[in-house]
């Protein structure tokens, strides 16, 4: 008897075949010939030396792990404003209550001499406000902060009128910079406050000592998005979009992501492939042309999770 073997290519085999091209932002520090990037602004990032860096307009961000330095890929984010002026040095935010001591101006995280030192009694407290009222709606505040003494500190953001209407919570500090965020809900047209609390009846330990802190930011929405620097005025920081090359604008690409908010990764097929210029607040970690006419089943397995 005539005994026949029929072998099949794998999934990952099938994908080689219809892939054209393939790009890993994780290994690799920039853009293929097949993307381009735009951004109408300057952005700010993390580099390999966990060093918060400038971006010009229309560079890409190749952004990092700010306290491991571990790559993130490609910051895709949507347009933000920072609405908190002289956003850099905590020394000349607008000032809304004030009582702790400011010390000298030490290198912040951004590498440069724009950092400040505070130190806190018992019952100190540092704000800083908007300059200008804003409407209701979800603002997140965040700061850069580090221990110069104390290991914990409250941060907190509210609305001046209503204090009550905030946002507070004890954040554990050491020798490396963090940047803690916090969202609240601003209830009816008010400034809005950023700041630390060292009162124990307002949300600190009461234990005295110091901190260094650098780039407070308020703005809207639900989550903090990358530090926009500001001098005197609200600053905005434009729009990331992704466009690919007109050759493969007909072409199946399917890109890996990471959410800036949650950290959730997700692969998602765009048909054609300059649907990507709808990428937001993620970081684009992989990306993959395909040929026209790929196998469906192909393609989908890639999606969830197969050999690119």
């Amino acid at each position: 008897m005539l005994s026949l073997r029929l072998s099949l290519p794998s999934v990952a085999t099938l994908s080689q075949g219809v892939r054209l091209a393939y790009w890993d932002a994780l290994t690799v520090s920039a853009l293929p010939s097949w993307l381009t990037l735009t951004r109408a602004t300057t952005g700010t990032y993390f580099d390999a030396s966990a060093v918060m860096q400038s971006a010009a307009i229309n560079a890409a961000r190749f952004d990092h792990n700010p306290l491991t330095g571990a790559a993130l890929g490609v910051l895709c984010e949507s347009s933000r404003t920072n609405l908190m002026a002289n956003s850099d040095e905590p020394g000349s935010w607008t000032p809304s209550y004030q009582n702790a001591t400011k010390g000298s101006v030490i290198v912040g995280p951004n590498g440069a001499t724009s950092a400040r030192r505070i130190t806190f009694g018992a019952a100190d407290y540092f704000y800083g406000r908007t300059s200008a009222s804003y409407a209701p709606a979800a603002y997140t505040g965040s700061v850069h902060v580090r221990s110069a003494g104390k290991s914990s500190i409250c941060v907190r953001i509210d609305a001046t009128a209503n204090g009550s209407n905030d946002f507070r919570a004890q954040v554990a500090i050491a020798s490396a910079w963090v940047r803690p965020a916090r969202t609240f809900a601003l209830a009816a047209t008010d400034t809005i406050d950023l700041g630390f609390d060292n009162r124990v009846g307002n949300g600190g330990d009461g234990i005295a000592g110091a901190l260094d802190a650098f780039g407070g930011q308020i703005e809207a929405g639900a989550f903090a998005s990358s530090y926009i620097p500001t001098s005197g005025v609200p600053v905005t920081r434009a729009a990331d979009a992704l466009s690919i090359a007109a050759g493969y604008s007909g072409n199946p690409i399917i890109v890996e992501t990471q959410s800036v908010a949650t950290g959730a990764l997700s692969r998602t097929l765009y048909n054609p492939g300059s649907g990507i210029s709808a990428l937001a607040d993620v970081w684009l970690r992989k990306a993959a042309v395909y040929r026209i006419g790929a196998p469906a089943g192909v393609l989908n397995a890639i999606v969830a999770g197969g050999a690119w």
